[in-house]
């Protein structure tokens, strides 16, 4: 038998003998009172168009309404719902079902998932998210299985499996024993009769529903941490008030400032890859540091003089102090606005504090060769470390902060 809704055939129950179970979805959120049936016995169709007199929705909810011959559904798309069966009671003609008496017909609601999470479609999910689906009506664990899978990476979860599966009212939430694979699109879907309402009618599960996971990897487990001494490149002295950041856009991030011994310290920080920063507010003595005679220094340097009074090699935390602007030389440009700063008119390059890894003491630098290392500074924490930093200020060529 098929009921026609708005000229639209929806459903072909089984039998029509006394109840008769099915499912319908009208698309819109009325039921005309004139409901069609066709009908094919022994090879011959009979059409005929029952009256709605009667509605009960035998779960108790309240979702769907009678008034006069109308049936209304609350929901905006039309669905009918309410968990568990539903009784309509139809005024049929007498050649139709063999009587003219009205006939009671029950029938019961689609199952299906109003919300998802991840949501369908979504990408950077993060690894180890559950999966939570919310039902428009109770479920009940029923017999077979979830699959999860891209088609390589395949997870087959028996529904049955308290371990990774659990059901709450509406809510089914999915936690795979394994973690799903970082940068991968799952797909999920349900076996027959895995999902089913209260009355036992089971999910379709047609809905076509999948995400993509974040490319980076879980959180790690384990932790490690990162030291050192902030200290002056010409004396060695300690520099306080240092802050030191140590980002990740993955795992922690974390900031302290040196005390007066100069020291830094990140512990406890899981592992993974960082970008290590350094930053001190210049004031005074930084100001104070810059002379004359740094900018006769850079001078020395761009024209390929020693600076150094005692006759020793250049160190390459000089030339990074006396390339002011940073463009991998040290020119007669340089000299000059470093003698601006060291008389402070306004047109000068700011003051500035420059900290480098000790390693860069090591580098081979010339006056046409200015190395300036990465900033922030890279740090891949898988082990404890140590990692000292020098500093330097901008334009004191000579190293004379104290």
């Amino acid at each position: 038998m098929t009921i026609d809704f708005n000229g639209t055939p929806v459903v072909t129950p089984a039998s029509h003998e006394g109840f008769v179970d099915f499912f319908f979805d009208t698309n819109s959120d009325t039921v005309p009172d004139q409901i069609s049936f066709t009908e094919t016995d022994n090879g011959v169709t009979y059409t005929a168009t029952a009256k709605l007199i009667g509605w009960t929705n035998l779960s108790s909810t309240n979702l769907n309404t009678v008034t006069g011959e109308t049936l209304t559904s609350t929901d905006p798309l039309g669905f009918f719902t309410g968990s568990g069966s539903n009784l309509m009671t139809l005024a049929m003609p007498s050649y139709f079902m063999g009587s003219s008496a009205n006939q009671d017909i029950e029938f019961s609601t689609n199952i299906t998932i109003n919300t998802f999470s991840p949501a369908d479609g979504a990408t950077g999910v993060a690894v180890g998210s559950d999966i939570v689906l919310t039902f428009n009506e109770a479920i009940q664990a029923g017999i077979g299985n979830i699959v999860i899978t891209n088609g390589t990476d395949t997870r087959t979860i028996a529904i049955a499996d308290s371990t990774q599966v659990t059901i709450n009212g509406n809510t089914l939430t999915i936690n795979p024993t394994t973690d799903l694979t970082n940068g991968l699109h799952y797909f999920v879907t349900f076996s027959d009769d895995s999902i089913k309402d209260m009355a036992g009618n089971s999910y379709a599960g047609n809905e076509s529903y999948g995400f993509t996971m974040s490319d980076f990897p879980s959180p790690p487990t384990f932790f490690h941490r990162i030291s050192g001494s902030v200290t002056f490149w010409k004396t060695g002295a300690a520099i306080p008030d240092v802050t030191s950041t140590l980002v990740s856009s993955i795992v922690a991030s974390e900031s302290m400032a040196t005390g007066a011994d100069g020291l830094y310290q990140h512990i406890n920080m899981a592992d993974g890859t960082y970008a290590l920063t350094n930053d001190k507010v210049s004031g005074t003595a930084e100001g104070n540091a810059i002379k004359a005679n740094d900018a006769l220094a850079a001078l020395k340097i761009a024209v390929g003089m020693n600076p150094n009074a005692d006759g020793s090699s250049v160190s390459p935390y000089q030339y990074l102090a006396a390339d002011v602007n940073k463009d991998g030389q040290v020119k007669a440009a340089d000299a000059l606005n470093i003698l601006k700063m060291a008389v402070k008119i306004i047109t000068a390059p700011e003051k500035e504090w420059l900290f480098v890894p000790e390693s860069v003491g090591s580098e081979t630098m010339s006056r046409t060769n200015v190395v300036w290392p990465d900033n922030p500074i890279p740090v891949i924490l898988d082990v404890d470390q140590e990692l000292h930093i020098i500093g330097i200020v901008k334009g004191d060529v000579n190293g004379s902060w104290v």
